[in-house]
């Protein structure tokens, strides 16, 4: 049935002279119109090559050496090259010293423009270690073309109008729904034949192109990161350059199926020829000679990006001449372009089930199967619902917003309040973010749970998320919006959101943070925020994984269920400080002298009395009291073995490991020093 069809479009209506036709003209336009990505690389390509030899890949401090050297040597030699043209000038060397002198500097200078390139590209690399040195134009004019093929979409209405549309021209549809078989499945035979033609079209077209740029310009290091293209640089999908080629196929495949879905249910709508070409051609074709489609169809769940591709992948500067504005157009995140395309997806379904009812006798239809196949999976995933969660248990406390550890990494604040991370299996520290393209600023809030640590940017508009096993960062929520949207055209600016809290953290699809002592619950889909009513004077909180901790106007302490929203509250433990570990609460009680005691959930009970108490650690072995602003005491869990040390500063953070920092501010700045936790001995950092 799908070749009969196929023969049809094929041949009866010389479809197969259309398409050699077409794909003629744009091989005829890809090789005469397509240009360099950088024709002054391409003239100096040798050169280049040479020197990309020796440094291809990943940068090591090798190849760092290699480039700085290099260039130095290139500028030496262009100076010396410039100094020798000023002394002829003036007289000061004969013009056989001066051509024997020339002979030998310009033989070296002309690897200046070549190697130049290359060195414009190891600034570009060294930016960020996931880049490498690779040959980028034909990767860079491949991946990077984002030209809509205007005659292929032409070609595809051509081709796909008349498949409906001229059986209604000649009735031949009535015939037709008067048999069992045709009358039931000729629809699926029509729309299989269209989409596996569309399919295997675009598919071919795709391999022509990538083989064509291959062979023009070469697409060497297939397997190196997607960012290591200059073009591609600001992207947060991090991939390799082969993935990156397999997403743009899948999302062009996914776009011209669209467009074939559309052509078809407006055969069947229209049922006229002359009326479906036209909608055709004005829905498909038109909207790209009237607005910019890189920035008009991103969030569209339409044909038109998708036949795009690249602009998923390229964060695009808008510029509208009305407000002379360059506006960053950002990219859609994984989260959001898995929402198009099914977005795409459902309207194509939508499409087909349209299509079959226009195209199906009544008597034939089965929707009892698919009611059955539907039921069915509903329940298969009632019953894949049910089990645990699998999440790791959190025990989460604000004051320890600022600081993270775990068995190889550690990150914590110095002395200037910039964030660092420290790996510990090799000793080296960076700043944070890790692919920050400027000088970084303090990120002072964090968040880990189930392998990975979120955190907020220090101008409170994005939330982060870092895998802890890799340390890869993307952006998860960002409340950065500069200017509205309606239908793809910009509309008035909106308004962004800034937070900037004394500690966060997340629950479900929720986040609560602190700011200005008051609790809020902030819903990361709706983007709805709400107070909660009893959390107004709220000095410090902490979180289990279920309940919310935090001390009302009162000073005593309370439990909000985030799943039910019922609280409770702990009418014997008052205090403004209070710290949740894996044994239960350790807290000063305000009315007790500010004495140190713990509640385990059923009854508080006494540990030690310490003068000006202020904070309260906790690790595997020891409980750590800052008393005043001179000393801090360590004790063990039930209060024994009290010992003080003098410390003039105070302590943002103990972790489990052997030692800890503490900050200490005098008169002249301030001093990071390590602190042994058996010996309590104190040593610069």
């Amino acid at each position: 049935m799908i070749a009969y069809e196929w023969k049809k479009m094929l041949i009866c209506r010389h479809g197969a002279l259309l398409i050699a036709a077409v794909l003629a003209a744009q091989l005829f336009g890809l090789m005469v119109f397509t240009q360099a990505y950088d024709p002054e690389l391409e003239e100096n390509r040798a050169v280049y090559d040479s020197y990309l030899a020796e440094v291809e890949g990943p940068l090591t401090d090798e190849k760092r050496t290699y480039m700085e050297e290099n260039m130095e040597r290139l500028s030496e030699n262009r100076k010396a090259l410039d100094q020798l043209e000023r002394a002829y000038s003036v007289g000061e060397v004969s013009r056989e010293e001066y051509e024997e002198a020339f002979q030998k500097l310009s033989a070296v200078d002309r690897d200046f423009v070549g190697f130049g390139k290359l060195y414009s590209q190891y600034i570009y690399v060294r930016e960020d270690s996931y880049r490498s040195f690779l040959y980028p134009g034909g990767w860079e004019t491949l991946l990077g073309d984002q030209a809509p093929q205007y005659l292929y979409l032409l070609l595809l209405v051509f081709l796909i109008v008349p498949v409906f549309c001229q059986e209604y021209s000649t009735q031949m549809e009535s015939l037709l729904l008067t048999q069992r078989k045709s009358g039931r499945d000729s629809w699926k035979t029509k729309v299989g034949a269209v989409f596996l033609l569309v399919f295997a079209m675009t598919a071919i077209w795709e391999l022509i192109r990538t083989g064509y740029f291959a062979l023009r310009f070469g697409l060497p290091d297939w397997n190196y990161s997607l960012q290591s293209l200059v073009r591609f640089g600001t992207t947060a999908k991090r991939m390799p350059l082969w993935a990156a080629w397999l997403l743009q196929l899948g999302l062009k495949e996914l776009g011209y199926l669209s467009a074939a879905a559309w052509i078809l249910f407006f055969s069947v709508m229209l049922r006229k020829y002359s009326a479906a070409l036209m909608a055709s051609i004005v829905f498909l074709v038109l909207p790209f000679l009237t607005v910019n489609a890189n920035t008009a169809f991103l969030r569209l769940p339409g044909p038109w990006a998708l036949t795009l591709g690249p602009i998923y992948l390229i964060t695009e500067e808008f510029y509208q001449n009305s407000f002379h504005l360059h506006l960053p157009f950002e990219e859609l995140n994984w989260m959001e372009l898995g929402l198009q395309v099914g977005l795409v997806g459902l309207i194509l379904l939508g499409q087909l089930v349209v299509i079959r009812r226009k195209s199906t006798n009544f008597h034939f239809r089965q929707g009892k199967r698919a009611v059955t196949a539907v039921l069915s999976l509903m329940l298969l995933g009632i019953l894949t619902g049910c089990g645990g969660s699998g999440e790791e248990p959190v025990i989460y406390n604000s004051q320890d917003a600022a600081y993270f550890e775990n068995e190889s990494i550690e990150i914590y604040q110095t002395g200037d309040f910039t964030t660092t991370l420290l790996d510990k299996e090799t000793g080296t520290t960076y700043l944070l973010p890790l692919d920050a393209q400027e000088e970084p600023e303090s990120i002072p809030e964090f968040f880990a749970k189930d392998g990975s640590l979120y955190y907020l940017t220090s101008d409170g508009t994005e939330l982060t998320r870092m895998d802890l096993r890799t340390l890869q960062e993307r952006v998860v929520v960002s409340w950065q919006k500069p200017y509205k949207w309606f239908f793809g055209l910009m509309d008035t600016p909106g308004e962004t959101k800034y937070l900037y809290p004394t500690g966060f953290f997340l629950h479900g699809n929720r986040m609560y943070y602190a700011q200005n002592s008051e609790m809020f619950c902030l819903d990361l889909l709706t983007g709805q925020e709400e107070p909660l009513p009893q959390a107004k004077s709220v000095l410090n909180f902490s979180y289990d994984g279920k309940n919310l901790y935090y001390t009302d106007s009162y000073s005593r302490l309370v439990l909000l269920d985030l799943d039910t929203g019922e609280a409770r509250t702990v009418p014997e433990v008052v205090t403004s400080y209070f710290r949740l570990t894996e044994e239960g609460v350790y807290y000063i009680n305000q009315q007790d002298d500010k004495s140190i005691w713990f509640w385990d959930g059923e009854s508080p009970r006494k540990l030690n009395v310490l003068p000006d108490c202020s904070q309260i650690f906790w690790d595997e072995q020891y409980l750590w009291v800052q008393a005043g602003e001179d000393a801090l005491c360590r004790m063990d869990h039930n209060g024994d073995n009290l010992r003080c040390v003098e410390l003039s500063g105070y302590v943002s953070h103990i972790g489990q490991g052997d030692s800890f920092l503490a900050t200490v501010f005098h008169e002249e700045g301030s001093e990071v020093f390590r602190v042994d936790k058996e010996t309590l001995e104190i040593q610069p950092e």
